[in-house]
């Protein structure tokens, strides 16, 4: 297998006319879908008892979905395997990596712009600077956040842009695709303070092949590898500890740098610190926001910082808003600082304002 299906390949859009097969958990659910077919003026054939087919086709794509959503729950619809065959496809055993649970069938159809949007390349990088806490006037390093583009020229947030990835199971091309971007976008602003580049590890299953392609992009634009710096995010979504470990391991033999993001947003990101033991921490901006008077968080912030010093970590405060903050965590030892303070995202690389 030469391409990886998850983040390599796009699901077909499902607009063409064939058959949809689907097979329920349980009687329950079978009987559900009947109810919800009958309620809509649909029919659906048995194909052995426990699999059946639907008529699938423009004319009645979208009721059809609508009357499947409303019909089960989310549990059924995680649990209801399906296949969609278009009318030229004939059942193989090379259709069984086809075969994906009916809410995710589902989702991608109600979200075909996000399949478009990926085909097209519809990406683009935003630029927030980190800078260094005593002299912000100077850029210690660029976090690459990602934005989409619709076909009108609509901005689509990481909210939507990720939550929707999430629910389509197109995460996995979508990760892979926003580091490849990170990484042109930055050549082309010719940017040469340190890049940092958010990955999910539960994105990656085999870090030697999955990251090939984000190895070929750096070679290919010509970023020296200890300029890039890999931030692992979404730790509290992190099963396999191991997993990680080995992800981390290949990426350091490379030369590249390690950020821990949103350090103190859980019980995750803590017990992560000293078995990543990354250059760099990012410390949560909620306990960031009001940490000048706010005596709690205060302590907490106070304590991050001490042990990342202590580690010869060093430490970035996130979500700073306010120039009292900035003030509190350079008092306290916060190396770089991060926030709407001094820049907010944008396309081209903004420099940061001083608010002395």
């Amino acid at each position: 297998m030469n391409h990886c299906s998850r983040c390599e390949c796009l699901p077909h859009q499902s607009d063409r006319f064939g058959m949809l097969y689907i097979s329920p958990p349980m009687e329950k659910t079978a009987s559900n879908i009947k109810g919800a077919l009958n309620r809509a003026s649909m029919e659906m054939t048995s194909v052995d008892g426990q699999t059946f087919a639907i008529p699938f086709g423009k004319e009645n794509a979208q009721s059809l979905c609508t009357a499947l959503q409303n019909g089960l729950n989310t549990m059924e619809l995680q649990d209801t395997k399906s296949l969609f065959l278009a009318e030229t496809e004939r059942f193989g055993v090379e259709m069984l990596s086809k075969v994906i649970p009916l809410g995710q069938f589902l989702s991608i159809f109600d979200n075909k712009w996000l399949v478009t949007l990926l085909e097209e390349r519809g990406l683009e990088t935003w630029f927030q600077p980190i800078v260094h806490s005593n002299q912000p006037e100077s850029i210690f390093a660029y976090e690459c956040l990602m934005r989409g583009k619709r076909r009108n020229g609509d901005t689509v947030f990481p909210g939507e842009l990720f939550g929707t990835a999430r629910s389509s199971n197109l995460i996995f091309y979508l990760d892979r695709l926003c580091r490849q971007t990170a990484i042109k976008d930055a050549s082309r602003h010719n940017i040469d303070a340190k890049l940092f580049i958010n990955f999910n590890p539960t994105t990656i299953y085999d870090p030697v092949h999955c990251l090939q392609t984000t190895l070929e992009t750096i070679k290919k634009y010509q970023i020296p590898f200890n300029q890039v710096v890999f931030e692992v995010v979404e730790t509290d979504n992190i099963q396999d500890i191991n997993h990680l470990l080995t992800i981390v391991s290949y990426y350091r033999k490379m030369g590249f740098s390690l950020a821990l993001d949103d350090l103190g947003a859980g019980y995750s990101s803590l017990n992560l610190l000293h078995q990543i033991e990354p250059d760099y921490i990012k410390i949560d901006l909620e306990l960031i926001r009001d940490v000048h008077k706010n005596r709690s968080k205060g302590v907490i912030v106070k304590n991050l910082l001490a042990i990342a010093n202590s580690l010869g970590i060093q430490s970035i405060a996130e979500g700073v808003e306010q120039t009292e903050e900035w003030h509190w965590l350079k008092a306290h030892g916060a190396d770089y600082i991060q926030g709407y303070l001094f820049a907010k995202p944008a396309a081209i690389p903004p420099l940061p304002k001083i608010p002395f």
